[in-house]
């Protein structure tokens, strides 16, 4: 009796455990079936909603318009702001331009745009070229929030080495997240010749001499700074980069005196040795001449290549004769003269006169490795922003020197300054020599 009791109460257990089963099977599937009608209640709208969408697109593409009522309003996104706040912001989405592949000589012309994308006024204040090959002419000063301007990039390539070339302009704005950026230019340079210096007469002899003379290699035909009285004799090797054989002669006549030259063909169209000599004295001062080369390449039917030097004279200035002041492309707050003396007699400055009262002149102290300098620092008056007269300004320096006992040099907008006007007559005023302090 006991056994069968037990045998049934374990099957009510039993039967008890599979009703809690079931019943949790039936909740499981009922919480199913609940969740696929809420999909399905959320579903059906947007499938309903597509195909009618797409049925109204396929009808707009085959020229019908979709019936009244067929349609269903869909929410349009919205176009993202074209300014932020926070003052003007400078975006260039381009800033590297690659020209490609251009002949020696060639002006490269290219235009960068550039956008504000802030809430304030854009103005670009300075660009400024990397060299005098480069400049950016009527380049646009100032963009309202949301515009666009542009700043024209015009590179020359005339004396530019054969191989890869890469300029740039530096810009300054007015956006406190880009005061200064670049535009940059790049490409390669083409011609039908690459000169290398391989024998240099000077060089030689300075390193003989325990001498560290500048490399040579790169430099053509300039010979620099030398000596008035040293012969020179240098070796240019003329290396084809045409693309296709290379005949070359040259145009006479020859290099003015002192220098001379002779083309040897080395390698049959592909190598040319080009021999430069000078038989001294050399001149003081700058001497330029030049080699033109003649050449069966249509793209470049001439070469020339450039020959100069330079003999310092006995009391050196520099800038000798006139001051160049560009504020737009080379703002300066201050600009000094140099005086070297090369010879053996001592020279000092003892006075200064200028046209231009306002300049602020002080002479420094002489560095102890260089005694034979004289520094004379000038302060321009309005800072970066000053800019000569047309006629320019004048500053006198006295010397106690006999052979120069007056140096006079002309601060000029440009290299070609216009004639003084009659109301505007020449007058000198004496400035004291206000010793530096470095």
């Amino acid at each position: 009796m006991s056994r069968k009791r037990s045998r049934r109460s374990d099957s009510n257990r039993n039967d008890s455990k599979g009703d809690k089963y079931r019943s949790s099977r039936s909740s499981a599937r009922d919480q199913a079936a609940s969740s696929a009608w809420r999909f399905l209640r959320i579903a059906i709208p947007i499938v309903a909603l597509a195909a009618c969408g797409a049925a109204a697109f396929i009808m707009s593409r085959n020229g019908q318009t979709p019936p009244p009522g067929n349609t269903t309003s869909l929410p349009v996104a919205t176009a993202q702001p074209t300014t932020t706040a926070g003052g003007p912001r400078w975006v260039c989405d381009q800033p590297l331009i690659d020209f490609g592949q251009v002949w020696e000589g060639a002006t490269v012309q290219k235009e960068f745009t550039f956008r504000n994308t802030g809430d304030q006024l854009l103005k670009i204040e300075k660009p400024k070229a990397h060299c005098s090959c480069s400049s950016a002419p009527n380049y646009t000063k100032e963009v309202p929030p949301g515009g666009s301007g542009v700043i024209p990039f015009v590179l020359q390539t005339a004396n530019k080495a054969y191989g890869p070339l890469e300029e740039y302009l530096n810009i300054e704005t007015n956006d406190p997240k880009a005061r200064s950026v670049q535009v940059r230019l790049k490409g390669f340079i083409k011609n039908v010749l690459e000169p290398e210096v391989v024998y240099d007469a000077t060089y030689q002899e300075d390193v003989a001499a325990g001498q560290k003379p500048l490399e040579v290699a790169k430099t053509k035909g300039a010979f620099g700074r030398i000596k008035g009285d040293r012969a020179l004799h240098r070796v240019v090797k003329l290396r084809n980069t045409s693309g296709q054989p290379l005949t070359l002669s040259m145009i006479a006549p020859e290099p003015k005196p002192p220098f001379t030259a002779e083309l040897v063909e080395k390698v049959a169209g592909e190598e040319f040795d080009l021999t430069i000599k000078a038989t001294p004295p050399i001149p003081i001062g700058h001497t330029t001449a030049s080699v033109i080369l003649q050449t069966n390449v249509p793209e470049r039917p001439r070469y020339i290549l450039w020959i100069s030097s330079y003999v310092a004279p006995r009391i050196e200035v520099s800038p000798p004769d006139k001051m160049l002041i560009d504020a737009e492309r080379f703002p300066q707050k201050e600009r000094e003269i140099r005086i070297a003396n090369n010879g053996q007699t001592p020279v000092d400055v003892v006075g200064i006169s200028t046209s231009e009262p306002r300049f602020g002149f002080t002479l420094q102290p002489r560095d102890p490795k260089l005694m034979n300098q004289q520094i004379i620092k000038i302060a321009l008056p309005g800072g970066e922003s000053y800019r000569p007269p047309p006629y320019g300004e004048v500053i006198e320096i006295t010397t106690n020197d006999a052979e120069v006992p007056l140096i006079r040099i002309t601060v000029v907008p440009t290299m070609n300054p216009t004639p003084r006007p009659p109301d505007k007559p020449l007058v000198m005023h004496e400035v004291p020599l206000t010793p530096g302090g470095g």
